[in-house]
């Protein structure tokens, strides 16, 4: 279920007859009109997903504003989909594009298609004014080669089954969303940094999580709820528990590893920097920080003012400037700055993203 290239979907080892394209004969491109039944079938070869996910997909998440194609031999090779993310940063809510899908042709892989396909989206994306792109990716490294940066981070632990520990808990069902959105709510409420959803996605999230044979617990003290988890082929999707303990009652999760946000080590999440000037205006900054700061990205200077925890201004200059890379800033503003030496360091407040979607 991990083929190359979705975000959080894998890489599909199988060779493929690769065939040969020169960059004149392909343009990428983003319209209302295209041939949808195309990519589906694009999509389904790409990730292995069966009918019902690929069906659900592009009947409830998929909108042609948020996607771009790469065409060749008059069809569909390439393509890039995304879906609008609201995240809460230290408050402020804001919302961004999520990728949540990138798939190639398996024909046509391994000619930068999909890098061509992503740049055309970012430039998009630029103009209209997205501060930055996130996805969660099937390997970090071939991401980290397009300047993203993973700005999340997890530790992961495998269920042991224990007829000891004594877990009450039922089967979830659609009825469920309004109690899965408090319980969620109540979880990331401590985060300043955190994928905030209400009850209209949730109820999508089940609806997707149970018709794609997924399996989902309400977990129960003396009948009131108190957690869930939803967990497919891949493993635990999302565990929202007040003790993760209380999963080794669950002999249906047996072997199954899950991942948590708390003092997080492992690479979870990416994100890219998309447009420079309105990253900064939605940016975290510390309390009580103020003064002016220059620095050089993409090979052009600028000017950050910032007065009392609180964005000013942001031009550009003609002094230069010490020089920032796109990983470097992405990571430094969205609550990492403490990996770097550079003008930033003591500007941002630290934080990790808490999200639980992969696609």
């Amino acid at each position: 279920m991990y083929p190359f290239a979705k975000t959080g979907r894998g890489y599909d080892k199988i060779a493929q007859t690769v065939k040969v394209v020169t960059m004149h004969e392909i343009d990428a491109y983003r319209s209302p009109i295209i041939n949808k039944a195309r990519l589906i079938e694009l999509h389904k070869s790409a990730f292995n997903d069966g009918d019902f996910y690929a069906k659900f997909f592009f009947e409830n998440r998929f909108e042609s504003k948020w996607a771009w194609f790469t065409e060749c031999d008059g069809k569909i090779v390439s393509a890039v989909y995304a879906r609008p993310f609201s995240l809460k940063l230290f408050g402020k809510v804001l919302e961004v594009p999520f990728f949540t899908g990138i798939a190639t042709d398996s024909a046509y892989r391994k000619q930068g298609l999909a890098r061509r396909t992503i740049e055309k989206a970012i430039a998009e994306l630029k103009l209209e004014g997205a501060p930055f792109v996130i996805l969660h990716p099937f390997l970090h490294d071939f991401y980290r080669n397009l300047d993203f940066e993973t700005v999340s981070f997890v530790n992961t632990h495998k269920v042991i089954y224990d007829k000891n520990v004594h877990t009450n808990y039922r089967n979830l069902t659609i009825e469920d969303s309004a109690i899965v959105t408090e319980l969620y709510a109540k979880k990331v409420a401590p985060y300043s940094a955190v994928r905030v959803r209400d009850e209209r996605e949730v109820k999508m999230l089940i609806t997707e999580h149970l018709g794609d044979q997924g399996k989902a617990f309400v977990v129960l003290n003396d009948n009131i709820p108190i957690g869930y988890v939803l967990s497919d082929t891949e493993g635990i999707r999302e565990a929202i528990v007040p003790d993760y303990t209380l999963l080794n009652g669950i002999k249906e999760l047996d072997g199954e590893s899950y991942f948590y946000h708390e003092n997080g080590v492992k690479e979870h999440t990416m994100a890219r920097v998309v447009n420079v000037e309105k990253l900064f205006e939605i940016a975290p900054y510390r309390s009580g920080v103020s003064g002016e700061y220059s620095f050089n990205f993409d090979d052009k200077n600028y000017l950050l003012k910032v007065e009392n925890g609180a964005f000013v201004s942001i031009t550009e200059s003609n002094v230069p400037s010490p020089k920032i890379s796109a990983k470097e800033l992405i990571q430094t503003v969205l609550g990492q700055s403490k990996k770097y030496n550079n003008p930033f360091t003591s500007v941002f407040s630290e934080c990790n993203l808490v999200i639980y979607e992969k696609y």
